[in-house]
């Protein structure tokens, strides 16, 4: 017993820049190794146990069945849950193409055809119309997400809810279930006779689509290149740097080609000699404009004739990680005291942001993320534009470096933020990237830029990330505004927190001890930060064990935030919570649980106050 089904595999490549016309891409035939048979015998072994054979076929249903072996093994087609745009423009030749390589016949052979091309191009699209146009030529057709072993387990366990008398009608609860489906999904695609099916693999990033799933049959004639592939690290390295563009895929062979470069000597030549590296390229005649230099030179070239203010744009986003960029983000520019008059314009609103990257997008240089509501740029667009920037004396690089700085910095939401966890996610791979520019240290704005990406890092656990940016800030206003200003004791009390964090419980004490005396000058004893600061102080003396002095400072911090702030405030409560735990180090229980009911009492007032306003 042999599947003979087609399937339709494509690779979703990586996001990579979006052309104004659709780009043609390659629809290669594999010829496969057999699909390994998947015997169905002890099935029915056990059902010959059980009911004899001549009883069987005298059956209604088995007579059917009998007659028309394909019948019972029709599946209506199901795209729910596949993304279908609302006016396909069909690309007649490749759908013609795609049904002479898979119409099902009375061949042995397995039949795959890969649709491969850049994030953007239609694969998804091509592959459902594909579908939809040949629903009737197929006994049953299946969409399973092949990104990794574990989802096509689940979409396999999940199809087998679809297939006609199999009993399955309900999702699977563990894992263990999951693989089970999966497994008894595989075997019915094995029965005999049922071999017009038609599967797609959606997600496919290098085509194993069953895996270790299934055992024998599954592999590639590639797999040994690809295996000689992998065990050089610099492949992989140079291949996630150019991100599969093909264009820099074929300068780079080419140069490696004709000057004998090995892959590992190419990626150091890539990441130190970038310009030189590409003025010597040539990629042949399949690219007619030339290198990268020359062939982006050409948009951008037409992108300043047309909006300047786009041109200069394009080179500030690159001065962003490269993957997520969205308005708000590029906005908190605003905060720079130096804001140039195009960035004033792309700023001004979402709308005019939308229209300052519309010709960055149509030329490519730009890709858009309509789901995420970002822009992403290729990586190497990313270096040629690095590139543009390092080498034209028009361009003021320390201001693209700073305003890039002051907008990741100002990005960063407090932890009161709604999504504030969410959006600094989001922010990190943004506030690596630009923490690495060079900026000057006379620039205020950027100490406040400095201070944000340290809350982020030490939000995020990154506590010695965190520790230079403070470092920094700390330096800056220490210079400019000197030791006593407010800014500067915000700062400290920063470092403060952090040192507690890391267990430097002598270094924060320091920390804390110096904000508490500029806050006491600077804006009094009773003002909120310096209240803060003493209830700082007591937590670290509770986690000294210095209870006796950590009580003195919760009954101070108490005592002040009540007449600022007043006895129903959070931060006060917080107080009093601080205290309610103290007494129990200290045994002191009956106070303990005063201070605990107070807390309680109060957070029950809120609760019933916020639920009768909804």
């Amino acid at each position: 017993m042999r599947s003979r089904a087609p399937s339709l595999v494509w690779s979703r490549a990586p996001s990579s820049v979006r052309s104004r016309k659709p780009r043609s891409y390659d629809l290669t035939e594999l010829c496969v190794s057999q699909y390994a048979a998947v015997a169905a015998a002890a099935y029915a072994k056990e059902l010959v146990l059980v009911v004899p054979i001549d009883q069987i076929k005298t059956t209604p249903t088995a007579r059917d069945t009998l007659a028309d072996p394909v019948h019972r093994f029709n599946v209506p087609l199901d795209l729910t849950a596949v993304p279908v745009i609302a006016n396909f423009v069909g690309r007649q030749d490749e759908l013609d193409n795609l049904w002479h390589y898979l119409q099902p016949t009375d061949s042995p052979s397995r039949k795959v055809a890969i649709l491969h091309g850049l994030g953007g191009i239609g694969k998804t699209q091509l592959a459902i119309r594909f579908a939809r146009d040949h629903r009737d030529d197929f006994t049953a057709i299946f969409w399973l997400n092949g990104k990794n072993r574990d989802a096509l387990l689940q979409s396999l366990s999940s199809a087998l809810n679809r297939l006609p008398g199999q009993g399955w009608d309900s999702e699977a609860t563990d894992d263990g279930e999951v693989e089970q489906r999966a497994r008894h999904m595989l075997r019915w695609l094995a029965l005999d006779g049922n071999s017009r099916w038609l599967i797609i693999f959606d997600n496919i990033d290098q085509y194993s689509p069953f895996g270790s799933a299934v055992g024998d049959g599954s592999g590639l004639p590639a797999r040994n290149t690809t295996s000689r592939l992998h065990s050089n690290p610099d492949v992989l390295a140079l291949a996630d740097r150019l991100y599969g563009l093909p264009l820099a895929i074929v300068v780079a062979g080419a140069f490696m080609r004709e000057t004998g470069t090995s892959i590992t000597e190419y990626l150091q030549y890539y990441q130190g000699s970038w310009s030189e590296l590409q003025l010597q390229s040539n990629p042949g005649r399949q690219y007619e404009q030339g290198n990268m230099l020359q062939t982006w030179m050409i948009s951008y070239l037409e992108i300043q004739k047309r909006d300047p203010s786009a041109a200069d744009l394009l080179l500030l986003l690159a001065r962003f990680d490269n993957r997520d960029i969205w308005y708000e983000l590029v906005e908190s520019g605003r905060h720079s005291s130096n804001v140039p008059d195009w960035l004033k314009k792309a700023i001004s609103s979402g709308l005019a942001f939308k229209i300052g990257v519309k010709s960055l997008v149509g030329f490519s240089l730009l890709e858009s993320k309509q789901q995420e509501g970002s822009y992403a740029m290729h990586p190497v667009v990313q270096d040629w534009c690095l590139h543009i920037a390092n080498t034209n004396k028009n361009v003021n690089l320390m201001q693209l470096n700073e305003l890039a700085l002051i907008s990741v910095g100002y990005s960063v939401p407090s932890a009161s933020d709604r999504n504030y966890s969410e959006l600094q996610q989001r922010l990190l791979p943004h506030a690596t990237y630009v923490r690495y520019l060079d900026w000057s240290d006379d620039n205020i704005e950027l100490l406040g830029a400095f201070d944000g990406l340290g809350n982020l890092y030490s939000d995020q656990g990154k506590l010695k990330e965190a520790e230079e940016m403070y470092q920094r800030a700390l330096a800056g206003y220490k210079k400019a505004l000197g030791l006593d200003h407010t800014s500067t004791l915000n700062t400290v009390t920063n470092l403060g927190l952090l040192y507690s964090d890391q267990g430097k419980l002598k270094e924060a004490e320091e920390m804390y001890q110096r904000a508490l005396a500029g806050y006491e000058k600077a804006l009094g004893p009773d003002h909120t930060s310096t209240l803060n600061t003493v209830n700082n102080l007591g937590l670290l003396y509770s986690d000294q064990g210095k209870l006796k002095e950590a009580e003195d400072m919760y009954q101070r911090a108490l005592a002040g935030k009540e007449k600022a702030l007043g006895p129903d405030h959070t931060s006060t409560l917080d107080t009093v919570n601080n205290l309610g735990l103290l007494y129990s180090d200290q045994g002191k229980l009956k106070e303990a649980e005063e201070m605990y009911q107070r807390a309680l009492t109060v957070e029950a007032l809120i609760s019933s106050t916020i639920a009768d306003g909804k």
